[in-house]
């Protein structure tokens, strides 16, 4: 409550201050009930008896006559000199200089990042020192700098009201609409403060608002401005850039670490963000993999998989899956996902994405991915033992090591799998003539394969105790012949295997070629005496005669042709 008093025509003269050069004065009547006050400590006219005896004349008389006046019609933010004039007395005052407030106080310091999200932003500036009770609310400006030319954008938000309750404020706070005033904390980064927990009139204070609206990965740079009932005051320093997060992290191109013909296992890690940006990512509660077949016409599968059963997996094979693969523990993925019931023989390319509440990471780098044959590969195919209809072979089984890793992965489901893999037996395949096929690069002799035979797991003969080697017999083949011969295992499970190398099998005659021609050891006038090189013994195939072409032989041309054998006494057998 203001105290009045009546001074007899009393002025105030002002002038603008100047540096150089000074403006004229100008005078405004003061009102009596609007204009001119004093404190109510100098209510009392007349200084008591024992206040004069006290106090010195020249305290006595300022006293009384202290006043407080009010200019009006003054610009904002400017520098004046005024002096008061009485009128009758025709005196005035000596000039006194002061400086008008601003429209709203000036912010000196750029906006800082408390934290960050994808969409949003929270901010946290210094509250002003002066004029702090006149501030209504601020005027937040931000520059989106990702498009060529950065895009200015402005919001105006209010200081959540006092007269709310503080679950009002807080949730007024957290949407955007409103912004915070709460004692001032010394770190620069951190989690969301309680902005339902105001500070006091004591001690200093910022504010924190949660600018929202904004686009994910995007670098920003913000300004601030005070606004109370008069206007706006001047914008603070830009801000350091300010990054929002990503929505989800980027994930690493897979890493194939086992596979089987019918699941494939895969390593996911996350890319760190790239510099210079310095925010985080959501957290990820699921990963999709996408596996697109490079077959024509097969149908594309997706599959999701939760971000803590994939984590907890790699927890469980990290120990035994690491070591057979040659990797450190530091070096192996953070998680694993397991593909299954995918198709035997398949090609695929390989993507993986993560997913948070905040929406979809982008795609991953595509990694090619092939399942294996139902039945293991052959290796090793090679002839032994060749005779005139007959030959042996051998050959070693050679399962993929992918297996017993993708076992590990599977856990009980591997069960299905192995009984899929278990041999039934093994196919055999021969070619004698190649047969003759027009290519790109001319006409190319190409095995002609016509002949298949079935071969029971079970009559195949096992080499030793070496597991996987085994041999077998091919019976009635043609004599004095040469063959291709390949091998190829099936399983139980639907799907061919891949066929063994091509060997050769060269069949000997069914008897020994007699080489040189025979020579005449006696001859007689009814009788002749011959002999000849014992040709080479064949195995299993012992010389047991000859036979003999006797031609008699004319001046012209060939009499009668005389043929007989002879056989060999049975001791004589070669």
């Amino acid at each position: 409550m203001r105290n009045h008093f009546t001074v007899d025509r009393e002025q105030a003269e002002y002038r603008p201050s100047r540096w150089l050069l000074a403006s004229a004065w100008k005078r405004q009547p003061l009102c009596e009930v609007n204009d001119v006050c004093f404190p109510p400590s100098r209510m009392n006219s007349k200084p008591s008896s024992e206040t004069a005896l006290t106090e010195p004349a020249s305290s006595r008389e300022v006293a009384t006559r202290a006043v407080h006046i009010t200019l009006r019609g003054l610009d904002a933010a400017s520098f004046y000199d005024v002096r008061l004039a009485l009128s009758s007395a025709g005196r005035r005052s000596s000039p006194q200089r002061f400086q008008t407030l601003a429209v709203a106080p000036p912010l000196t310091d750029a906006p800082r990042l408390q934290c960050a999200r994808y969409d949003r932003l929270l901010l946290k500036w210094a509250s002003p020192t002066t004029q702090q009770d006149e501030v209504l609310g601020y005027v937040v400006r931000y520059y989106d700098t990702e498009p060529r030319w950065p895009v200015k954008n402005e919001k105006e938000v209010k200081l959540a009201s006092r007269l709310l309750k503080p679950s009002e404020q807080t949730a007024q706070f957290l949407e955007g609409s409103a912004a915070m005033s709460v004692a001032k904390t010394d770190g620069e980064m951190g989690g969301s403060p309680e902005p339902a927990q105001r500070s006091g009139d004591d001690g200093e204070k910022e504010v924190h608002y949660w600018l929202t609206g904004l686009s994910a990965s995007r670098m920003y740079l913000v300004q601030v401005a005070a606004k109370t009932a008069c206007g706006q005051g001047e914008w603070s320093p830009k801000s350091v850039p300010l990054f929002t997060w990503r929505k989800a992290p980027q994930v690493a191109m897979p890493q194939l670490l086992a596979g089987s013909h019918a699941s494939l296992v895969f390593g996911l890690t996350f890319q760190s963000p790239e510099d210079p940006t310095k925010g985080q990512d959501e957290e990820v509660e699921r990963f999709e993999l996408t596996l697109q077949p490079l077959q024509r016409g097969a149908e594309t599968r997706h599959l999701e998989i939760t971000c803590a059963a994939a984590a907890q997996l790699a927890a469980e094979v990290k120990p035994r899956l690491s070591s057979m693969l040659g990797l450190s523990e530091e070096a192996f993925p953070s998680h694993v996902v397991v593909a299954s019931q995918l198709q035997d023989r398949s090609a695929y390319s390989c993507t993986a994405m993560a997913i948070t509440p905040a929406g979809n990471g982008q795609s991953s780098q595509a990694l090619r991915a092939e399942t294996l044959p139902v039945p293991p590969p052959i290796t090793g195919l090679c002839v032994e033992t060749v005779d005139h209809r007959s030959a042996t072979i051998s050959w070693r089984i050679s399962p993929s090591a992918d297996l017993e890793r993708t076992e590990l992965c599977l856990g009980e489901d591997a069960e299905e799998e192995r009984g899929q893999r278990r041999l039934r037996g093994f196919r055999v395949r021969l070619s004698y003539e190649p047969e003759l096929r027009t290519t790109g690069g001319g006409i190319r002799a190409q095995p002609a394969w016509t002949e298949s035979i079935g071969v029971r797991a079970s009559a195949a003969e096992r080499l030793g105790t070496e597991p996987g080697l085994l041999r077998y017999r091919l019976r009635d083949l043609k004599s004095c012949s040469t063959c291709l011969v390949q091998v190829m295992a099936v399983a139980h499970g639907e799907g061919d295997g891949d066929w063994s190398e091509a060997v050769q099998i060269c069949t000997e005659a069914l008897a020994p070629e007699v080489r040189g021609t025979p020579v005449n050891e006696q001859i007689l006038r009814q009788s002749a005496s011959l002999k000849w090189v014992t040709p080479k013994e064949i195995q299993g195939a012992p010389v047991c005669g000859y036979k003999v072409h006797l031609t008699k032989t004319r001046e012209r041309g060939r009499g009668a042709t005389r043929e007989f054998e002879l056989p060999l006494p049975l001791g004589l057998w070669m």
